[in-house]
């Protein structure tokens, strides 16, 4: 073929996807972006004819390969010697392989066959034998040519496929064969195939002051020639290392340094991934240029290789401790040359071996005399401590890279006939946060569809499928765990993408408590338990841990401030305990795709293949069945008891001071009734709407789908303000709502005729002491002073030690249950722990707003879960309903009194994270 090409008089390329419409640079731009440039056959194609035509897609003539040499220069890196025809002998072996790099062939085997021409060689076309049998083919005929033209016998040297230093003509055959003992076939294949970066990328890197102080060998004091690229996978750190030692690969000849690279790669063969795999590669690269280092090699390989024939030195087997030493010791004293070394993907290492590399390599930068500078790349899971390392976080600059690269793309093509393209191009870099790997293969994917006549809002829907490529990275992450692993991340998945709005830091400490087995009956019980986490960084890289680096905690410096979070009250009516340590950092998944990954892909079954048929219905009633644990905790038990004793007290007060009530009165009925000054007067933790505890408004998360109100079986009552929210007081109650409002528990308890005044200290005695901070009870120093009264210190209370998880608890429990119930799960499971273990009445008492004594089956039925009133027994004796029955409560939906945004957003997430 290429003969054929090389007598023809004329050859013309068609290139379908440049245009001349709009002519100037955008023309340029679309010829410099063919695909034609980019295929493995077409290099022959573009070399070997005398002249070479190129047309525009609607047949106008661009120019000819004379006129465009400088531009195919640059697209391509021929030299243009080469382009004018000079004999390809000319140029070394290494040259010529580097004009066919990451170039695309349809059948792999064609990466290799696309090279004969070029090296003037004959194979017969084996396709099916594999791209390293069609290399290794090529190689030995290259090397039967090469001694031929010598009439010298034939040396088996290995094939460069890249830029790494080729061994020098001058090394004997016993050299070239001692080097062949570090080569293996697949020592550059992870590189090769990662594509060329787009045009104006990667360019933010190479301009970043820690990069350049690291590769100019400045400042070492800060770096000790080591750094490090971090990133959530996908977000472009392999791109960027193979740019980087490609340009360093272009400047050593005239430089005062070396380079070599290494690429780890988790799904090729085992030196692929391998530390010795490493050693053997920067070795072969470094060697064959350090003439002196090489000698001391050779003498080291000599005592290996003797009594072997001259094929079993070939394939000596080497040790990764003989190859880890003697690398160590070519940087133990001074060299004239510097070294940079590039190692990427270290995350794809042995996951047993890669803390143990960053120490060589942190150490070996450190103490080597000879100036080594090591550039490694690593994704943010698993966490690794690298001390005196500075870190670049691709996502956070890699921004600029991804709106350049979609833009190129659609410019090339939506964007020259569909007015509508920036609304494709806007949601991508909103949806991208940083994964570059996403934006490239919806990109491929919306291009496709758009070819084959999708419209704009049908490729709008489109991005939000997970790719295929995208989905196999995600579960391939997921693979190496064990049995008992699976269960633990399983939990921790259903409640990362199930939850029905974003959980705080401070609510995930007992989250991670209570989905671990074995199951703990308290948070005392936690304390004392090797599980648990003191601090919010070790709760992080247990999160970054188990989620393999697909969940992070962030900050939400954006979002508003949910109120039910800024105060957390753990007080029956009054009194609060502030929470100001961890209340803006949320957990969440890294990216859209993860999320899309679990609810519409296969993402539960890769954390745990024999999950059940439909993980969605399952992990929100797993979720509830975490919720029931938590309300059952001993913790619980004293402040259940205080909240009932203040409401019992409360509603005796008034029964005795009020008068005969008419039923048709509504005159205390209103909102009205409320003074503006009372309201303006409510600390955090008092009786307000905000105390997350009392539960969040119903219209957030618990709103009751079905149309028959609370109201079709409660009639009014004053007394309904006292066991539901903003419920309006009589106007004769407004000096006990002021009074209340503003009172400490303690202030409520010792008022009150009964003389019990300790359930609330009780509860607060569960805390460790001295942690537990309350507002101090003006004028009562014997309270303040009691044995059994908490340390007060005017300080907040350390989030782990309270019952974080109750506020969504009380306010999320039948969402969950509502949207198990769409997904067809069974809940009799759930249903069977409410009615038999007390649960139900524990939940209504910690909800506030429900009616104490209300029927679980009642309210099921008002939540609109038909299901749930189909499988709860009914009471059988008439004492079961006689405290509802005792009373006449109206229970009405409260209107909203949180900011719209906030609720738009709590309903945004619910959507997003509950729904398949």
């Amino acid at each position: 073929m290429f003969r054929w090409y090389w007598l023809a008089a004329r050859c013309y390329v068609y290139l379908p996807d440049v245009s001349t419409d709009r002519g100037g640079m955008y023309q340029w731009q679309t010829f410099r972006s063919s695909r034609w440039f980019k295929r493995g056959w077409t290099l022959q194609e573009l070399i070997a004819p005398y002249t070479v035509e190129f047309f525009s897609a609607k047949g106008r003539r661009i120019g000819d390969k004379r006129s465009l040499e400088k531009v195919i220069h640059e697209i391509t890196g021929i030299p243009t010697e080469a382009l004018r025809g000079i004999p390809l002998s000319e140029f070394s072996r290494r040259e010529r392989m580097l004009w066919a790099e990451g170039r695309i062939t349809k059948f792999e085997e064609d990466r290799a066959y696309s090279l004969l021409g070029i090296f003037e060689v004959h194979l017969p076309l084996i396709y099916g034998e594999g791209v390293k049998n069609a290399f290794r083919r090529l190689e030995e005929e290259i090397d039967k040519q090469a001694a031929f033209q010598r009439g010298q016998p034939q040396v088996h040297q290995p094939l460069k496929l890249d830029p790494c230093p080729a061994v020098p003509p001058s090394l004997s055959q016993s050299k070239e064969t001692c080097l062949q003992s570090l080569w293996f076939p697949n020592m550059n294949n992870r590189r090769l195939n990662l594509e060329k970066p787009a045009e104006q990328t990667c360019l933010w890197l190479f301009e970043h002051g820690v990069y350049r102080d690291w590769f100019l060998g400045r400042d070492r004091g800060k770096h000790y020639g080591l750094i490090c690229l971090k990133g959530k996978p996908g977000t472009g750190k392999s791109i960027l290392m193979k740019e980087a030692f490609r340009r360093a690969v272009l400047g050593q000849d005239e430089s005062d340094y070396w380079t070599a690279a290494f690429f780890f790669n988790a799904k090729g063969d085992e030196l692929e991934s391998s530390p010795l795999g490493l050693f053997r590669s920067l070795l072969h690269q470094l060697l064959s240029r350090d003439l002196e280092y090489f000698q001391h090699f050779r003498r080291l390989w000599r005592e290996k290789e003797f009594g072997l024939s001259e094929q079993e030195s070939k394939s000596c087997l080497w040790l990764e401790p003989e190859l880890r030493s003697f690398f160590q010791s070519m940087f133990a004293h001074q060299r004239f040359k510097r070294t940079i070394i590039f190692i990427d993907a270290l995350d794809e290492c042995d996951p047993k071996r890669i803390r143990s590399q960053v120490s060589f390599w942190r150490e070996i930068t450190k103490s080597a005399k000879a100036h080594l500078s090591v550039c490694l790349s690593i994704r943010d899971f698993p966490h690794v401590t690298i001390p005196n390392c500075p870190k670049i976080f691709v996502e956070d600059y890699n921004s600029h890279d991804i709106a350049a690269y979609v833009k190129q793309k659609f410019t090339l093509s939506i964007a020259a006939k569909e007015p509508q393209w920036e609304l494709l191009n806007d949601k991508i870099l909103r949806k991208s946060a940083g994964v570059f790997l996403w934006v490239v293969l919806v990109v491929d994917d919306v291009l496709r569809k758009w070819d084959d006549g999708d419209g704009v809002h049908s490729l709008l829907n489109q991005l939000d499928v997970v790719p295929d490529e995208l989905e196999a990275l995600y579960s391939q992450m997921f693979s190496s765990l064990d049995e008992r692993a699976r269960f633990f991340a399983l939990r921790f998945f259903q409640w990362a993408i199930l939850a029905v709005k974003p959980l705080r830091l401070h609510e995930w400490h007992h989250i991670m408590a209570f989905i671990r087995q074995p199951i703990l009956p308290s948070l005392f019980e936690w304390r004392r338990s090797d599980n648990f986490t003191k601090d919010d960084d070790q709760l992080e890289k247990q999160i970054r841990s188990l989620s393999k680096g697909l969940v992070e905690v962030k900050t939400n410096k954006d979002e508003v401030q949910d109120e039910g979070l800024e105060t957390i009250s753990v007080c029956a009516g009054a009194g609060s305990l502030n929470l100001e340590y961890g209340e803006t950092r949320v957990v969440q998944v890294i990216h859209e795709s993860v999320r899309e990954f679990f609810l519409q892909k296969t993402g539960f079954f890769a954390v745990d293949p024999g999950y059940a048929l439909d993980p969605i219905g399952y992990g929100h009633l797993t979720i509830m069945t975490t919720c029931l644990t938590y309300i059952n905790i001993k913790e619980l038990d004293a402040l259940i008891q205080a909240r009932d004793l203040v409401e019992k007290r409360e509603e005796c007060r008034l029964t005795e001071d009020l008068p005969a009530h008419k039923p048709n009165d509504t005159r205390c009925i209103t909102d009205t009734s409320i003074s503006p000054k009372a309201t303006d007067k409510r600390s955090e933790g008092s009786l307000d709407e905000a105390s997350p505890l009392r539960g969040p408004e119903p219209h957030l998360v618990d709103r009751a789908p079905s149309p028959t109100p609370w109201g079709s079986w409660r009639t009014p009552s004053p007394l309904h303000r006292y066991v539901k929210r903003k419920r309006t007081p009589p106007p004769y109650s407004r000096q006990i709502r002021r009074k209340t409002e503003q009172a400490s528990v303690f202030e409520v308890l010792k008022e009150s005729s009964d003389p019990k005044p300790i359930d609330m200290i009780r509860w607060l005695e569960t805390l460790p002491t001295g942690d537990c901070v309350v507002d101090p009870i003006p004028g009562n120093e014997s309270a303040r002073n009691s044995p059994m009264a908490p340390s007060v210190t005017g300080q907040s209370q350390v989030l782990e030690d309270y019952p974080a998880l109750l506020s969504y608890i009380t306010s999320a429990f039948f969402t969950h249950a509502r949207l198990a119930e769409e997904r067809g799960a069974d809940p009799s499971p759930i249903i069977n722990r409410l009615m038999q273990q007390g649960s139900w009445a524990r939940w209504v008492t910690l909800r506030e707003d429900v009616p104490r004594g209300v029927e679980l089956s009642k309210y099921a039925a008002d939540q609109g879960l038909s299901s749930w009133a189909n499988s709860i027994p009914q009471p059988t004796r008439p004492e079961d309903n006689s405290i509802a029955q005792s009373r006449d409560y109206k229970y009405t939906q409260p209107s909203s009194s949180k900011p719209a945004k906030r609720a738009g957003s709590v309903a945004s997430f619910s959507s997003a994270g509950s729904h398949g």
